[in-house]
């Protein structure tokens, strides 16, 4: 080692103790290794520090553009925007790293600050469509630049779908007291439905997504009973249980509006096809059975397909690592057609959902 390119390492050691920027240190190293390269000299400790600062300056532009996307998700206004740029091209420009992502989205919110969109100033991470920093890649803040993988749930009730049952319980009851029991009644209960998807939503556009789902509906569950009351004979009992359930596979849209922060609207539609399947379960004792010879039980059921469609706007927030939507789905579902022994069933329920996305 020659006492010129000694002096000098020790000289950059000496600044490195008292505090020595990142941009200073990346100075010296390459004034050294401009001036010593060209002399035989082993310069393989120098350029090992040189790679380590380097580093240092990419992890330190990796989380002060980490810190810029937060604040821009939690509606940081055009104004604080440009300040934190204008900090990040003063602080590492000098250094030689590549800060032109950073140029680039200056010019982005100056052209953000004239036009005044119609979205005014809340402009979320979608907006930013500058690059990480190479070669670290920021991680902490989500975009919807990249598939979103979604679990939904829905609430769908009943709506009086099967209400042609109740009224043909109801109907049994003249005829009953009419055979001879001294009373008769007849009691019903029905369960609302339950829907669960998993699907995928790909951004196509700016404000624009399409994806597809398959989905699960336990549909409406009724129970209903009859009973018939004698004083002289054993009393009667028929129990029927009617469930129906249905598997659809759709192709979905959805077109969101930036509203304020972290919180957006959205609406969606889709479309597909679902298979339904109906079942009907009849249990029957004491009287009606030895006396007006009803089976003990009995077992019906129906299957059916056809189109499906939905329409479902919500409202969203975004965090960190996923986005929550609550709203209403509209939806419109094959309907069964009359049969001699099971009513027609027609279910277009409206109900409230809550999605969740990863």
């Amino acid at each position: 080692m020659s006492p010129d390119f000694e002096n000098s390492w020790n000289f950059y050691k000496k600044r490195v103790a008292q505090g020595v920027s990142h941009e200073e240190k990346i100075y010296m190293l390459e004034k050294m290794e401009r001036s010593y390269g060209d002399k035989g000299i082993d310069l393989s400790d120098l350029r090992k520090e040189k790679s380590r600062v380097v580093h240092d300056v990419r992890t330190q532009i990796s989380a002060s553009w980490a810190f810029y996307l937060r604040r821009v998700k939690e509606g940081a206004s055009n104004r604080e925007r440009s300040y934190i740029l204008e900090k990040m091209q003063k602080r590492y420009g000098e250094s030689g790293a590549n800060v032109g992502f950073v140029r680039e989205e200056m010019e982005r919110v100056e052209a953000l600050e004239r036009e005044k969109n119609v979205f005014g100033e809340t402009v979320d991470a979608e907006s930013v469509a500058a690059p990480a920093p190479p070669p670290e890649k920021t991680k902490t803040v989500r975009t919807q630049l990249r598939d979103v993988l979604f679990l939904q749930i829905e609430y769908l009730p009943d709506e009086d779908v099967l209400v042609r049952n109740k009224q043909d319980a109801q109907g049994m009851l003249p005829g009953l007291l009419a055979a001879g029991y001294d009373f008769a009644d007849a009691g019903t209960h029905v369960a609302d439905g339950i829907g669960c998807r998993l699907g995928l939503m790909w951004p196509v556009m700016k404000y624009f997504g399409w994806g597809g789902s398959g989905e699960y509906i336990i549909g409406p569950k009724e129970e209903t009973a009859v009973n018939g009351v004698s004083r002289v004979a054993l009393d009667g009992r028929l129990h029927r249980t009617t469930e129906t359930n249905f598997f659809r596979f759709l192709a979905q849209g959805e077109f969101r509006v930036p509203l304020y922060g972290r919180f957006s609207g959205r609406f969606g539609a889709g479309a597909g096809y679902a298979t339904c399947k109906l079942s009907e379960n009849t249990g029957n004792s004491g009287t009606f059975v030895s006396a007006l010879g009803a089976p003990i039980h009995s077992k019906i059921s129906e299957r059916w397909d056809g189109w499906t469609w939905e329409f479902s706007p919500g409202l969203v927030w975004r965090g960190d690592n996923v986005v929550l939507e609550a709203g209403i789905v509209s939806v419109f579902l094959p309907t069964m057609k009359q049969r001699e022994d099971l009513n027609e069933f027609k279910w277009n329920p409206t109900g409230i959902r809550l999605r969740l996305q990863f």
